[in-house]
């Protein structure tokens, strides 16, 4: 089996990000433009079956240099498969051989390497039996860790109009709460709006997140590291700004930011202003990205996680599909929540 495959570093981040854009699972966080924007050291690999690359595989170096952990802004890394041109696909059958083995392979093969290894899925990721089976009949030995994650994707692609009366698929899939509040919000005239700058987000952002406990100085640190993601997006054109105005005073009270690859876009920030906003303006804010979004030729969103109570309610009431991933541990650090 170890001969079948090796692993090569990549060199060329413009071949790595042909990569990413042609396999089916891999996603926009690991994209090189994405990576260098986080600020954190990285690694890049590919999967060679002779010279044809088969996988991918991109993971975080630890902060201590022992080893690859999870980061707060790369939702999803680690392994992913290459795409097929339509005169080369192969049967599902031996596709999913092909893919059980490179991850038995690099089970394998970075455990030797590394003291520890910390990765997040994406949804496409689907047959984790590999790590399962790592060191199965040898109890005292490293075993790999599965934590399951979900996220929702939403098909937007039948989106009409900005109407909640429009009687498209995706209204009819709101919750009733959402429904209502883009009434609300249509009868006062509030609508979402492109925006460029992004500081009444991250304004937003760190009221919120200090308001839950988060010191000052860890929050300066996460909202500059968002800062430099949102301006790499929008210097690759692949993301925007959104944000809602309050029906009376003008000021910005709710903000969304996505990004997007060739497969789908995600929902990556959020902020509302708590004591200003309009009941209705987080729900206008997301329905008027989502109908733009549309008209720029995506057909699905990721909502990027609904694995907390709050937040994950609110991502839910838009209708997507819940999804489930995976995060994949070996000799783990800290625990995450």
């Amino acid at each position: 089996m170890t001969a079948k495959f090796r692993l090569d570093a990549v060199r060329d981040l413009r071949e790595w990000d042909a990569f990413v854009e042609e396999s089916p699972e891999a996603t926009l966080f690991s994209t090189s433009a994405f990576l260098r924007a986080t600020g954190r050291e990285f690694a890049l690999w590919l999967v060679l079956k002779g010279d044809e690359p088969r996988a991918g595989v991109c993971l975080i170096q630890a902060r201590d240099g022992k080893g690859f952990e999870l980061d707060d802004l790369v939702i999803h890394n680690g392994v992913f498969f290459a795409g097929e041109s339509e005169g080369a696909v192969k049967n599902r059958v031996s596709r999913g051989n092909e893919q059980f083995e490179l991850i038995e392979f690099l089970a394998a093969e970075l455990a030797a390497r590394h003291p520890r290894l910390e990765m997040s899925l994406s949804p496409g990721i689907t047959d984790l039996r590999p790590f399962l089976w790592y060191n199965y009949h040898e109890p005292d030995r490293p075993h790999f860790r599965l934590d399951l994650r979900y996220t929702a994707y939403l098909d937007i692609s039948e989106i009409q109009d900005g109407s909640p009366e429009s009687g498209s698929p995706v209204v009819a899939g709101l919750g009733a709460s959402r429904r209502q509040e883009l009434r609300y919000g249509r009868k006062a005239g509030v609508r979402g709006e492109r925006i460029v700058d992004p500081e009444p987000l991250l304004s937003l952002y760190f009221a919120t997140m200090r308001r839950q406990g988060i010191p000052d100085q860890d929050l300066r640190g996460a909202t500059a590291r968002i800062r430099r993601v949102i301006q790499a997006l929008q210097a690759e054109r692949r993301g925007q700004l959104y944000a809602v105005r309050h029906s009376g005073s003008g000021e910005v009270v709710s903000t969304a930011m996505f990004g997007w690859d060739s497969k789908r876009a995600y929902y990556l920030y959020g902020g509302n202003d708590a004591e200003r906003q309009e009941r209705f303006s987080g729900t206008v804010v997301l329905w008027d990205a989502l109908i733009d979004l549309r008209e720029r030729g995506l057909r699905q969103v990721d909502f990027e996680g609904v694995n907390s109570p709050g937040r994950g309610w609110f991502k839910a009431t838009f209708g997507g599909a819940l999804v489930p991933y995976f995060q994949v541990f070996l000799n783990e650090g800290t625990p995450r929540p």
